[in-house]
């Protein structure tokens, strides 16, 4: 019997037979009742600390099943509260309680209405209708504008995640708003704005022709991180494969950002570079770098993706997320020793780095935890610190991360960039 299941009862009973047994048969003591001596001194410890204490009287539960006419006392160490038999049937049936107050519901689903309508007060609603479930539109109030709507309870979640509470009408841009984020895309606005999908009429200041843009299309692509070039003309223009001199070429790439140009064919061919910032092979193409807004060419400066700072900051949930950053150390076929820095979710789980680190023979130096957009931000730092040490390593050395490799000058204190990286992350906000 596990340990855990040992009543109190019984834990006194076998302790007062092992005390009075004589010293040499107390092991027939506990050949008897099928324990051990290091049960009896955690026992004697727990009863001399006072831990060991009979469990308190609790008046039974009545089973809490639909309509209350089931007089069996319930389970209490079940969430429903319900009698066994309720149980299994709710079981069998694939029905729960609700799955965040644990209340036992006659619908088959797992939201009471208590909890779903504190839900939707929290994302700024008056529930209306009657709840179904997450993915069935319900009637809802807005508590701000009072209008009344049908929504997705898993719309709104979505909504949450992105940072956006309310309905779309209090969302709505303001027209100071669309003007500049119509300037900011190279046009100027002369009609009025009605919705995010009907046209605006505009003038396009590169070449102060009459466009009419949809401001949704703009603000996706401005959210994106993509610029926009004005009316469409301008932007084929602008993007478009053009006949320029090696000279031209490199002046322009030096501009966002790349130096030591290799390569040059044309605006549409990739070209080997390094990065100014970073020191760090990049292969970028110039028509992909004028639609970037950021206009930085090296992906570890940039950071589009996934891990970057800008699609953290967007889920809340995600950036908060535990994480690790470590720097490995490993030896090169010729000799050279080399340091990788890098992050992962866990260190002995699926997700984790170091088993195929240790499989390639390297020997962890450091290692720090924080949350996941603190550890990006400290590896970004970190290797624009490094990027004059930058190192490439041989061939198949590595399966991945060569761009994370650094030939190692001083001591770098992870808990130092950690700080740094939370100071820098404050800042922005």
């Amino acid at each position: 019997m596990p340990y855990r299941d040992h009543p109190y009862e019984f834990k006194i009973e076998v302790l007062d037979a092992y005390e009075a047994a004589p010293s040499g048969t107390r092991k027939d003591v506990l050949k008897k009742y099928g324990l051990y001596a290091p049960t009896m001194i955690r026992w004697r410890k727990a009863r001399e600390s006072g831990e060991l204490q009979p469990p308190t009287p609790r008046e039974p539960i009545r089973c809490v099943a639909v309509g209350g006419r089931c007089p069996r006392e319930a389970n209490e160490y079940r969430t429903l509260k319900l009698c066994r038999r309720h149980y299994y049937q709710v079981w069998r049936n694939g029905m729960a309680g609700c799955s965040q107050c644990g209340a036992y519901t006659e619908l088959r689903r797992r939201e009471c209405d208590t909890c779903i309508g504190a839900e939707f007060k929290d994302y700024g609603f008056d529930l209306v209708g009657t709840y179904v479930n997450t993915h069935t539109p319900v009637a809802v109030k807005c508590r701000e504008c009072e209008k009344s709507f049908p929504i997705r309870l898993n719309n709104l979640r979505e909504a949450q995640k992105r940072g956006t509470r309310g309905c779309s009408s209090c969302l709505r841009l303001t027209d100071e708003q669309v003007r500049e984020m119509l300037f900011q895309a190279g046009l100027r606005k002369v009609g009025p704005f009605l919705t995010m999908r009907v046209p605006v009429d505009c003038i396009c200041t590169r070449c102060n022709q009459p466009y009419r843009a949809r401001v949704g299309h703009i603000h996706h692509r401005l959210r994106r991180g993509l610029r926009v070039w004005g009316c469409q003309p301008c932007a084929l223009q602008a993007i478009r494969v053009v006949e320029l001199t090696e000279q031209e070429a490199l002046e322009e790439f030096f501009e966002l950002g790349v130096k030591d140009v290799k390569g040059w064919v044309n605006a549409g061919t990739a070209v080997e570079g390094r990065c100014i910032h970073c020191n760090r092979n990049t292969t970028p193409r110039l028509t992909i770098l004028r639609r970037s807004s950021t206009g930085v060419a090296c992906a570890s400066c940039n950071g589009r993706g996934f891990w970057s700072i800008p699609a953290l900051r967007k889920n809340r949930k995600l950036a908060q997320a535990p994480a690790f950053i470590y720097i490995y150390e490993f030896t090169d076929f010729d000799g050279t020793l080399f340091h990788k820095v890098g992050i992962t979710r866990d260190i002995n789980g699926w997700s984790s780095r170091f088993d195929e680190h240790e499989r390639f023979e390297g020997e962890l130096v450091q290692l720090a935890s924080a949350t996941r957009i603190v550890c990006r931000m400290a590896e970004l730092l970190i290797l624009r610190h490094v990027g004059p040490n930058a190192y490439e390593p041989s061939e198949h050395r590595l399966a991945a991360g060569h761009s994370e490799c650094y030939l190692p000058q001083g001591v770098i204190d992870l808990e130092s960039w950690l700080r740094i990286a939370t100071a820098k992350l404050e800042e922005g906000e």
